[in-house]
């Protein structure tokens, strides 16, 4: 059950501030203290789920040029780095470092990635020139991408401003809009029992946001053998750096869902909200992918494929100058064979 307060001096209702720890007034500016409120909703520990590599069992590598860090296992040999072709550094043992309780294993064979990739290929004919001439000599490479997998569970409420508008004809024949204006109110609780948030620090997440969805019931117990022939980068941010991701983002699936009620209006917008959200787990995993990269920083020249369901994270961006010169070329020749079949067929050659 949640409580609502009225204020003491003009029975407005108080809106709670969590980061100051009390109770303001929007009516009269009132505000009262919440006396030991952290010790009250004091947010419990994270459970974190993670394992640690054993005795000789892994081997990382760091490019000299982009300072990308690779693991792979103890019987693989890296010459070259996958993300900028750089020369990968002579890799150490690494033993009792942090390495993932979890993994996705590959399901997309390397012959039907190259099918992918060629399809992705195709379109570079539209694409700008340097695109075209970057992803000429690149290979495709199996590599996991590192993921921390969060529990978090949101409850709280929000209060939301809505419109409605309505077209009235009036008697003189002459139409008038009418607008509505409604205040809202809801509140409601969410679990997401797996949110994944990307800890790759060489691919961008524009481009991760866009890779399609992992199906986390396949998740197994990591084994060293997982990596054999694969690639795996090192997580760049751990679960605490990015735990504020995390809950800005069930911050966002509360929004969805309580909109989600919110039917029979034309706009719906959030006014103010007031939500909790608690962390209860994070379990560093491994999610398969197949990717080229390229020699540019932008996210949409880089080739992504999903290795479990395999659909690729993006397409190639097109060309304005190229897309019109098709165009254009198009037309001419549907003006020629126009006027070919005109003559053809007994009619003046202009």
């Amino acid at each position: 059950m949640r409580l609502q307060y009225k204020c003491p001096k003009c029975s407005a209702r108080m809106n709670f501030d969590a980061s100051g720890a009390v109770l303001h007034c929007g009516s009269c500016r009132h505000e009262e203290t919440v006396t030991d409120y952290q010790k009250q909703f004091n947010t419990p520990p994270v459970s974190r789920q993670q394992a640690v590599y054993d005795d000789e069992e892994a081997r990382q590598y760091l490019c000299k040029k982009c300072g990308g860090i690779i693991v792979t296992d103890n019987h693989s040999a890296i010459t070259s780095c996958p993300f900028c072709g750089g020369q990968a550094a002579l890799g150490e043992r690494i033993a009792g470092d942090l390495a993932p309780s979890g993994v996705i294993p590959f399901s997309v064979s390397a012959k039907t990635a190259e099918k992918q990739y060629k399809k992705w290929k195709r379109r570079l004919l539209l694409a700008p020139k340097e695109l075209s001439k970057t992803q000429k000599s690149k290979k495709l490479i199996p590599i996991y991408i590192p993921y921390w997998l969060y529990h978090l569970e949101c409850h709280g409420e929000a209060r939301f401003h809505a419109v409605t508008t309505s077209t009235i004809m009036e008697e003189t024949q002459d139409k008038a809009v009418e607008t509505r204006h409604y205040e809202l109110y809801r509140q409601g609780q969410i679990c997401l029992p797996e949110y994944p948030i990307c800890a790759s620090g060489k691919i961008d997440e524009r481009l991760t946001a866009q890779l399609p969805s992992y199906d986390f019931k396949e998740k197994q117990p990591f084994q060293i053998q997982h990596l054999s022939g694969c690639l795996s980068e090192k997580y760049h941010s751990s679960d605490q750096d990015l735990q504020p991701n995390a809950e800005n983002a069930a911050k966002t699936e509360m929004d969805r869902f309580l909109m989600s009620a919110l039917t029979g209006y034309d706009s719906v917008s959030v006014k103010e909200r007031d939500y909790h959200v608690t962390v209860c787990s994070a379990e560093y995993i491994l999610c398969p992918a197949w990717l080229a990269f390229c020699d540019t920083a932008d996210p949409d020249y880089m080739f992504l494929l999903n290795a479990q369901n395999g659909k690729p994270a993006s397409q190639p961006p097109i060309s304005g100058i190229k897309a019109g010169a098709v165009i254009f070329l198009v037309a001419v020749f549907a003006f020629i064979l126009f006027r070919i079949l005109t003559v053809v067929l007994g009619g003046p050659l202009l």
